[in-house]
């Protein structure tokens, strides 16, 4: 009887509508729009400075808006507007480690910039042989190459996961299919 309730509680419908591409890449740029202010705001108030770790402070706050939201209810507000949720493979709610897995772009970031601003802005061998803000922009675009070719990657993908959904053992389907 038990094993019954449990078969009847891993039991995702067959019919689950993923997320396309273009809802995905909208509910981005609505996050960004809305994250816009929000940082700038953030760095503004910390007066963008670089020999305390306030710089941070910016970058925490998209990390909390994606990763908190992702895990408490499912999507963010552009995730939202354009009906889509992340899931695990049950359609509910991920964790904590999964979303962390997914935002690993924003993760590797805020490490990054605490490590470079903080670390190694004063370090002068390390700015004349790497030209330290050359050095942060090539970073950037090779992160920010990385992710889009991890988006793009979903154009082939049965269920349209990204890498970063791979790893973390996530889908992003239709929010009607979330269970909450």
């Amino acid at each position: 009887m038990e094993d019954e309730i449990l078969d009847e509680l891993k039991e995702v419908p067959k019919h689950v509508v993923y997320a396309s591409f273009m809802r995905r890449a909208v509910a981005t740029v609505v996050d960004s729009i809305i994250l816009g202010p929000v940082t700038f705001a953030a760095t503004y108030m910390t007066g963008g400075l670089q020999e305390d770790f306030l710089f941070i402070f910016p970058l925490l706050v998209s990390l909390f808006y994606k990763v908190f939201l992702e895990k408490e209810f499912g999507q963010t507000l552009g995730k939202k507007i354009v009906g889509i949720a992340v899931v695990n493979e049950d359609l509910r709610k991920i964790s904590l480690k999964q979303s962390l897995i997914r935002n690993y772009d924003e993760v590797i970031g805020m490490f990054v910039s605490m490590i470079s601003n903080y670390a190694l802005s004063d370090n002068q061998l390390f700015q004349s042989v790497f030209n330290y803000g050359n050095a942060l922009g090539y970073y950037g675009n090779l992160l920010g190459l990385f992710f889009l070719i991890d988006c793009l990657m979903m154009l082939n993908a049965p269920k349209n996961q990204t890498v970063h959904d791979k790893w973390a053992n996530t889908f992003v389907v239709k929010d009607t299919f979330l269970i909450k």
